[in-house]
């Protein structure tokens, strides 16, 4: 273990009194939790349904692949099968390691884009830890944190990470000291290209299945009858549908730079190097440009990667277009007339190479022949939604216009399986140009990961469900989570109960996307908390935070919403949820100075849509 990384657990509390900016001292301190994560008013059958599935490394990268399958209720099979299909209760109380974390204060890994959106390093480094110097200092916070899930098959299980790729579901986020950063550099590659790849597809589906009818009638207006008269409405529609395309685009660029890092493991030897390579990509502000840097270009032309090289330049060019075509979409809201929707339409999807049946849309006589199901054809011309296809491989999407009319938008791509199909293929044929073991034990732990999908059957919004709030009915099963609300729950055989509550108060709760953007941050209420025979209580509300020039993460006021992020009708949406215990607030007074377990408890999540959810009448009325 390098020297660096840790300090003996006896001079913990004693000589780290500079650890970050305000004098915080890095202490032990134990959260056994068996945390249980619910969801409200989510009900097969009636009029709407919210549901949740622990993710797994497969259906992380397309969770499409989750499934509603007969029989895989917690009734029937084991928690930890049944938590993996969509329904309304996911129980993390054994089989996950949970109650083996020791929370170590930490820093969440949150950066600031371009565009002043907050990522996390949703992946390897989602925290910063200290590392310490011979002297027992802070010298630096570094992200050379990596996450791993439990595997039960050791002797007492153990949290593994496999360098063939990143697991999901349930992980510790912690240090390892026996593998490259090449090593963990490929392996998220290796995870992380297809799980963008399939997000990129899904997006732009999912974009024109929302937004395709209305493109069709502003397309029928104008060229079939001839209407040049356009609403606000109408501009809020090509607005929608360019924001979707450019979401898109932006997994395809963040697959391309997966890629990129993916490659470089492979053909750079000097970890230092790598290192800075890696996090030159992952640089926020460097979004869409990477082709542009040095240091990139140096490594393709000099390991023969021009093809490579060429997709990259390729892919940012895309996204370049479609930050083109929202700024013209903007003014739509404004004024609404065909010269600007055209222009939006050139770089997206051209009418004049964007075919329904043998003609271009630009044709009147094409909507001449219209049928109850119809094809819209993109071609390799016709724009940046029809050119995804040449990374993701061809897809097609559905979208049900005015009459109960179908519309099926159907990609030609030229490009043999998708570029970043084959970029898959070719990640999966190197290795790290350092090598080492291929799977390791963590050896500490800071915080954990949960990896939720959600999937709502009306568009809505994914709100923490604060305060409690039945489920469907009482459930002998589960008891604990029904009705409970969001909260956490804390005891303590060493600690006073001000002491108690204080540290209670150094808990944070991020939600992150897919792509890594910080949706949220949640802590306890600790001015509404309970205690009850030495048992502490307090619900989880988001808060509102700052992010500090230095990188600190600063909660504030409580945010009077609940809202965690935008959930599309019928599409699964990706949220991570971390935990970790925020260094910049702890210090050796919150601490026991009698044990390295300072405080143990539970935690509780639920879940809910801004929908008006009727639960099933079914469920409610069975004996």
């Amino acid at each position: 273990m390098k020297l660096t990384k840790k300090l003996n657990v006896a001079l913990v509390l004693v000589v780290v009194c500079l650890v970050l900016v305000i004098g915080a001292t890095y202490a032990w301190f134990a959260i056994a939790l068996n945390p249980e994560v619910q969801r409200i008013e989510t009900n097969v059958g009636a009029n709407g349904s919210l549901e949740i599935a622990l993710l797994t490394e497969e259906t992380f990268q397309d969770p499409g692949q989750i499934k509603t399958i007969v029989g895989d209720s917690a009734v029937k099979q084991d928690v930890t099968e049944s938590n993996k299909s969509w329904g309304n209760v996911i129980q993390l109380s054994g089989g996950y390691g949970l109650e083996e974390i020791i929370l170590l204060p930490a820093r969440l890994n949150v950066v600031k884009s371009a565009d002043g959106v907050h990522y996390v390093e949703n992946g390897n480094g989602i925290l910063k830890t200290a590392e310490f110097g011979l002297d027992g200092r802070i010298r630096i916070l570094s992200d050379d944190t990596v996450s791993a899930t439990w595997e039960s098959s050791f002797d007492k299980g153990a949290f593994t990470y496999y360098v063939a790729g990143q697991r999901y579901g349930v992980r510790a986020i912690g240090t390892l000291s026996n593998l490259s950063a090449q090593q963990i550099g490929l392996s998220e590659a290796r995870s992380l290209v297809p799980t963008y790849t399939t997000a990129a597809a899904r997006t732009v589906q999912n974009t024109w299945r929302e937004y395709g009818a209305g493109m069709m009638d502003i397309l029928y207006r104008h060229y079939a009858l001839n209407n040049g008269s356009f609403t606000q409405e109408d501009g809020v529609v090509v607005q929608n549908f360019a924001m979707g395309i450019q979401e898109s685009m932006e997994y395809v660029v963040d697959a391309m730079h997966q890629a990129v890092i993916g490659v470089a493991a492979a053909y750079i030897a000097d970890e230092p190097t790598f290192e800075a390579f890696r996090d030159q990509v992952n640089d926020p502000a460097n979004f869409g440009n990477i082709s542009g840097l040095p240091m990139v270009t140096q490594m393709m032309n000099g390991g023969n990667d021009q093809a490579l090289l060429s997709a990259l330049e390729t892919a940012e060019q895309m996204w370049q277009y479609t930050q083109e075509a929202v700024s013209y979409s903007y003014y739509l809201a404004r004024e609404c007339n065909w010269e600007t929707i055209e222009d939006v339409l050139v770089l997206l999807m051209a009418p004049t190479e964007t075919y329904l049946g043998s003609k271009p849309l630009s044709d009147s006589g094409a909507f001449e022949s219209l049928t109850r199901d119809n094809t819209v054809l993109l071609s390799d011309k016709s724009g940046v939604m029809g050119q995804i296809a040449d990374f993701t491989g061809n897809f097609n999407a559905f979208t049900v216009w005015k009459d109960n009319i179908s519309v099926e938008a159907v990609t030609a791509s030229k490009v043999e399986k998708g570029r970043l199909i084959q970029m898959q293929a070719v990640l999966q044929s190197v290795n790290a140009a350092v090598g080492g073991w291929t799977r390791t034990n963590m050896d500490d732990i800071y915080g954990f990961a949960v990896d939720l999908a959600f999937r709502c059957n009306e568009p809505s919004q994914l709100q923490l469900q604060s305060w409690a709030q039945m489920r469907v009915e009482d459930d002998s099963e589960f008891p604990v989570t029904q009705g409970s609300g969001s909260y956490m729950q804390f005891q303590s055989d060493n600690m006073d109960t001000e002491q108690l509550i204080t540290l209670m108060n150094t808990i944070r709760v991020g939600f992150v996307s897919d792509r890594g953007e910080l949706l949220a941050v949640a802590k306890m209420d600790l001015s509404k908390s309970r205690e009850e025979e030495g048992v502490i209580d307090a619900p989880l509300y988001l808060y509102e935070y700052i992010l500090e020039e230095g990188g600190q993460l600063t909660v504030e006021r409580r945010r009077d919403d609940t809202v965690i992020t935008d959930l599309p009708q019928n599409a699964p949406v990706i949220v991570t949820v971390v935990v970790w215990l925020d260094g910049d607030s702890v210090d050796n007074s919150m601490v026991s100075e009698l044990a390295n377990q300072s405080m143990d408890g539970i935690m509780n999540l639920q879940f809910s849509s801004s929908a008006d959810l009727i639960p099933s009448q079914q469920l409610i009325d069975r004996d």
